[in-house]
C-alpha cells in the first residue's frame, strides 16, 4: 500500500519561491515540474473518474487541459515576443489551483451531507 505525503505538495513551489528564475534557473525549473506533473494527473484523474464522477471528471479534464495549454504558448510567446514566459506559467498553475480549491469545496461539502445524513460518527455517546 502506497502512503500519502502531503507535505511534500509544497516543495516545488516553495523551490519556485525561494530560487528566482533570475537567481537559480536550475532550481526554478526543477521546482517548476510540479506544474506539468500536475496537469498531466489531473487529465488522468479525469480519465479515470468519467464513469462514476462525471462532473468532477470533466472539471479535471477542462482544467488539465487549460493548464497544458498554458504550459506549451510559453516557449513559443518568449520565441516571438521576448517576453510571456510568466503569463505561460501562470495559466498553467493557476488551473491547478482553481481545480484543487473546488475539489475541496467538494469533499467539505460531501463529507457535511455524510454528516447530516448520519452515516459519520461523531465520536460522542
Amino acid at each position: 500500500m502506497r502512503t500519502y505525503h502531503p507535505h511534500r505538495c509544497g516543495v516545488g513551489t516553495v523551490l519556485v519561491g525561494l530560487s528566482p528564475e533570475n537567481v537559480n534557473v536550475v532550481v526554478h525549473l526543477l521546482g517548476a515540474f510540479t506544474i506539468p506533473s500536475g496537469n498531466l494527473a489531473m487529465i488522468l484523474l479525469g480519465l479515470a473518474l468519467r464513469d462514476t464522477r462525471p462532473r468532477a471528471a470533466l472539471l479535471s479534464l477542462l482544467l488539465g487541459s487549460l493548464g497544458l495549454v498554458g504550459m506549451l504558448s510559453g516557449p513559443p510567446l518568449v520565441i516571438l515576443t521576448g517576453h510571456g514566459g510568466g503569463l505561460a506559467e501562470r495559466v498553467a498553475l493557476y488551473p491547478l489551483i482553481v481545480w484543487a480549491i473546488l475539489h475541496g469545496i467538494g469533499f467539505v461539502r460531501s463529507a457535511a451531507r455524510a454528516y447530516r445524513a448520519g452515516s459519520i460518527a461523531t465520536g460522542s455517546r
